[in-house]
């Protein structure tokens, strides 16, 4: 009897069991949803925490977005530099020299690059920058609204015509009826005095604008048929493997080169603090090659009426588009 209920207590006990599993098992099932909820919430979370903080990373670059004093109290301009080179080789050349200038002259310059010299040209049309690297011609027809600052001191700016050194074209006679690739209408001395020079001389070739200097050499090495029209300073800045590849045709008569202006309108003492800044760089011979990829490699004061004047009479506005 005793045994039997024993038998029948276990009988029970496992049964409970059994139930309390079963209710465990259920418990389990509706916590699912739950859980995924609140893992999604946890998961949600630390998304948003990622994109606050990319966020906050983003804020803090374009909190850099101008080279040169930080400071809130600093002087903001824009700075153009007309694209004669790729805007990555622009902005790598440019932004340390920017940074130097605008810390000792309490200004930072953000960068406003025009995809092709049409479009710089227009930005100055409108003096929409304060200030801008432009060619000598720019500077003549823009002459109300800006004023040159600094130039070069050693090296004139001479136009040059060139080909593929594998090229049959040997003489400027050569290129009647040729392909001619030229960064730009109005590009001084790439476009303007090599035009005015093969019209001269009684030559027609075809013209093809390809935006760059880089890409005027590029396409007279990829075609041997061709020529390219492009200035000195550009073409001793290429790359070894791309200067030993070209061969030079004819160099027109030099001028003094590409100036750094100011919008005339500025404050007389800002402009000069800016001219001073790039005179003490030139003075220290550790800056030579961060003043050489700014293309003025030897700064020296800049003067329209004894460096630039004299281009208004060479009678280039009949080529200007």
């Amino acid at each position: 009897m005793h045994f039997a209920k024993s038998c029948l207590d276990l009988l029970l006990i496992s049964n409970d069991f059994r139930m309390i599993k079963a209710m465990h098992r259920q418990l389990y099932l509706l916590s699912l949803p739950m859980c995924a909820i609140v893992l999604s919430s946890c998961s949600s979370n630390k998304i948003e925490e990622g994109s606050k903080a990319n966020q906050s990373s983003i804020q803090k670059s374009q909190v850099r977005d101008c080279a040169g004093d930080q400071r809130d109290s600093a002087t903001k301009r824009t700075v153009s530099v007309v694209p004669q080179l790729p805007q990555s080789k622009i902005y790598a050349y440019y932004w340390p020299l920017l940074e130097n200038i605008g810390k000792q002259t309490d200004i930072c310059f953000k960068l406003k690059l025009a995809v092709d010299i049409p479009e710089f040209e227009k930005l100055l049309e409108s003096s929409e920058v304060d200030y801008a690297f432009m060619n000598p011609y720019h500077l003549v027809i823009n002459k109300e609204r800006y004023t040159p600052l600094i130039r070069d001191s050693n090296k004139l700016l001479t136009g040059i015509i060139v080909t593929s050194k594998v090229s049959s074209i040997q003489n400027i006679q050569d290129i009647d009826g040729q392909e001619l690739y030229l960064p730009a209408p109005n590009a001084f001395g790439a476009s303007l005095l090599v035009r005015s020079y093969l019209s001269s001389q009684g030559i027609k070739p075809i013209v093809k604008y390809v935006k760059t200097h880089s890409n005027v050499y590029r396409n007279s090495i990829m075609n041997p048929d061709g020529v390219g029209g492009g200035v000195n300073n550009t073409l001793r800045r290429e790359n070894p493997g791309v200067r030993q590849q070209i061969r030079i045709i004819k160099e027109t008569k030099g001028y003094p080169a590409h100036p750094f202006s100011s919008k005339s309108i500025l404050p007389s003492n800002e402009q000069i603090k800016v001219q001073n800044a790039w005179l003490i760089l030139g003075e220290n011979k550790a800056n030579f090659q961060l003043l050489n990829k700014a293309q003025i490699p030897t700064p020296m004061k800049a003067d329209y009426k004894k460096d630039y004047q004299q281009l208004e009479s060479l009678g280039l506005e009949r080529y200007v588009q």
